[in-house]
């Protein structure tokens, strides 16, 4: 337990080294520029925002009863007359 607490201390002192270090300016304007702007990824709409822009036609119902519809009760295709 001792070995992993002073493993974890010397990870805190390197990595406050590790960002205070401004030896490398090529790191350093990297590492700003990540700083100021969002990842591409975290642009991007996520699955559940798309999904709620999909629109169903279906019966008027449907919401209420999609058990029913599921479980083949209630029919949704329309009475061809």
């Amino acid at each position: 337990m001792i070995i992993d607490t002073i493993k974890l201390m010397n990870l805190v002192k390197l990595n406050s080294e590790l960002i205070q270090c401004r030896r490398c300016l090529r790191l350093v304007a990297w590492r700003e520029q990540v700083a100021r702007e969002k990842p591409k990824s975290a642009k991007k709409k996520s699955l559940m925002s798309s999904l709620s822009n999909i629109e169903i036609e279906g019966p008027q119902d449907f919401s209420e009863n999609h058990d029913f519809y599921a479980g083949g009760e209630k029919s949704a295709r329309k009475n061809v007359g």
